[in-house]
């Protein structure tokens, strides 16, 4: 055996994570910062490390060393611990993605699967054994290159009087649904991919790049889409730190409101090629904030 070959230790994956960008269903592969820690023992945490194919991976963790140095043979994980509680803690070091925080079981044989009853499968469906990615969601400052649509907003919980503080957002058009979450402030940021042409109510078509299609119907800018919106908040007092991200995406329906006396809904907007959408209710009350999107129970 080489010398190279001798030092050479191998590790058994006690943990392996995917993420997923939700507004484009697209791997995320960088920038992401993973910790994680015992339920039980916030104190005592690690961090995942990237693997350079879109995968973060722990190799070891208290009380799991003999194991993480084993063979990782089916018979080494038939006589595996059980499975203890962790949680894990995902920060977006190029800012583009809110936090996001879950629980996991530690160690794990197969790659963690996100199985959430509020998130969609990713498309195409992930393999079975490779588990589905967790979905990270746009922050209130994200741009992006190229053409898509952009939906703003900061939501106010009317009931609370406070900022609708991780309040959810559904904006559906041309038979696509793209979810935006708030932060702690209610800040919203949704990127909502155009939809194909039998969606455009004026204008050219686009192909698959985003790039416009010759055709009789205008310029570029006359495309608008119908969106349709729909809204989910918990009514309390916003958490004092980030919340488990799949309770959060199961919040009670909430109602969006055109004006502060919630004499009108708002149900569905026009968004306008090229043009950021900034969502806000017509009325705002003596010693209310401005400038704000209203939501109630």
């Amino acid at each position: 055996m080489s010398t190279a070959a001798a030092d050479r230790v191998a590790r058994v994956a006690l943990l392996g994570l995917r993420f997923v960008d939700a507004a484009f269903d697209q791997p995320v592969a960088d920038g992401l910062v993973v910790t994680l820690w015992p339920a039980t023992r916030p104190s005592r945490r690690l961090n995942a490390a990237s693997s350079g194919s879109g995968t973060w991976v722990v190799h070891d963790a208290p009380g799991l060393a003999a194991f993480a140095h084993g063979d990782g043979s089916a018979a080494s994980w038939a006589a595996a611990p059980s499975p203890s509680p962790w949680v894990v803690n995902v920060a977006d070091a190029l800012g583009r993605f809110l936090p996001a925080r879950f629980p996991v079981g530690l160690p794990a044989r197969w790659p963690f699967d996100w199985t959430c009853p509020a998130s969609p499968p990713p498309s195409p469906p992930a393999a079975p054994w490779l588990g589905r990615p967790v979905p990270l969601y746009s922050s209130p400052t994200r741009t992006v290159a190229g053409p898509v649509g952009v939906i703003r907003a900061q939501l106010w919980d009317l009931d609370a009087s406070a900022p609708a503080a991780w309040a959810v957002m559904d904006a559906t058009a041309g038979g696509r649904t793209t979810r935006g979450l708030a932060d702690e402030s209610g800040r919203l940021t949704i990127l909502l991919p155009y939809p194909e042409d039998d969606a455009i109510t004026g204008g050219d078509a686009l192909d698959a790049s985003g790039s416009p299609i010759p055709g009789p119907s205008g310029p570029l800018s006359a495309h608008s889409w119908t969106v349709v919106l729909t809204a989910s908040h918990q009514p309390g007092p916003p958490p004092a730190e980030v919340p488990a991200l799949c309770p959060t995406l199961t919040q009670p329906p909430a109602r969006l409101w055109v004006d502060a006396g919630r004499t009108t809904p708002l149900t569905q907007v026009t968004l306008q090629y090229g043009r950021e959408l900034i969502l806000r209710s017509q009325d705002a009350a003596p010693g209310r904030p401005n400038s704000v999107l209203w939501l109630s129970q």
